[in-house]
């Protein structure tokens, strides 16, 4: 047993909790940060693939490649859902297989609810 009988015992003691305390506080916002840069990234990544969704001046095969893209995102389903159900409204005159590609996708999303 640790025997506390002097100041110098109890303030040692003292700066060894407020020390590791100070870690843990530290390793935890930086766990916190690193998590937010991460949720950053991502959507600037599902912003950008919704860019090339969008782009009709791109070809096609580029479009559809975009729309398949869209299934890497499941944190932004809900969004994804709405946007693949207004397709006709949203995307009107567009190919049959870029509508054909967002109907995949939604019937994907709405799998994965089962």
């Amino acid at each position: 047993m640790v025997n506390l009988a002097t100041a110098a015992d109890w303030i040692a003691w003292a700066a060894l909790i407020v020390s590791m305390s100070v870690i843990a506080w530290s390793a935890f916002r930086y766990v916190r940060i690193e998590k937010q840069k991460v949720q950053q990234t991502q959507f600037e990544n599902f912003y950008r693939t919704l860019e090339r969704v969008h782009n009709k001046d791109s070809s096609l095969i580029l479009q559809r490649a975009a729309i398949f893209e869209l299934r890497s995102f499941p944190q932004y389903k809900d969004f994804i859902v709405r946007l693949c159900r207004d397709r006709n409204s949203i995307f009107p005159g567009t190919a049959e297989k870029v509508q054909q590609e967002l109907l995949l996708t939604l019937q994907h999303f709405e799998k994965s609810d089962e």
